[in-house]
């Protein structure tokens, strides 16, 4: 919560591929942010909480497209 990992998270932009998959109610703020500071990031937007739970079905999906087109 005090930590800021910013800089190595732009680091990791750089050279990883890298999948958010963030509460649909933070949609806004999350897509603003990560274009400005992880621009090379993918954004998915499902749900709330536990996303993986509560629509396996979905959440799959999105995992499985993602890790198809990595290189």
């Amino acid at each position: 919560m005090t930590s800021d990992y910013l800089h190595e998270a732009q680091e990791a932009d750089r050279s990883l591929p890298s999948l958010f998959v963030v509460a649909e109610d933070r949609k806004e703020q999350a897509k603003s942010y990560i274009e400005r500071q992880l621009p090379n990031a993918q954004a998915e937007f499902l749900g709330g909480h536990m996303m993986f739970w509560e629509y396996p079905e979905k959440f799959n999906a999105i995992l499985e497209r993602f890790l198809r087109h990595l290189p």
